[in-house]
C-alpha cells in the first residue's frame, strides 16, 4: 500500500536554477560623476574642469581588484548523487 523507503528518495531528473545576482558594475559611480561633470560643463573636452573626476576614475579603474568568484552551489550534485544511490 505504502511506498518503500527507497522508492520514496528515488530521484530521475531533478536540477535547480541557481539564482541571478546583479552585481554593481565596479567604478559606477566614479563615471557617473565625470558623466555629470562632462553634462554640467556641455563640452566633453573639458579635462580642466573634470579633472578631480577624471582622476578618481582612472585610480578606480587602475586598483580594480579582480571580484572575487562566487561559490558554486554543491545542490545539483547533490541530487545526482541522491537519483544514483536508490
Amino acid at each position: 500500500m505504502f511506498p518503500t523507503r527507497q522508492a520514496l528518495y528515488k530521484v530521475d531528473k531533478l536540477k535547480v536554477r541557481p539564482r541571478k545576482e546583479t552585481l554593481p558594475p565596479p567604478c559606477a559611480t566614479e563615471l557617473s560623476a565625470l558623466l555629470n561633470c562632462f553634462a554640467s560643463s556641455s563640452d566633453l573636452m573639458a579635462s580642466a574642469a573634470c579633472a578631480d573626476a577624471s582622476k578618481t576614475l582612472a585610480a578606480c579603474m587602475a586598483n580594480k581588484a579582480s571580484r572575487p568568484k562566487p561559490k558554486k552551489s554543491t545542490i545539483n550534485y547533490h541530487l545526482s548523487r541522491l537519483s544514483k544511490s536508490s
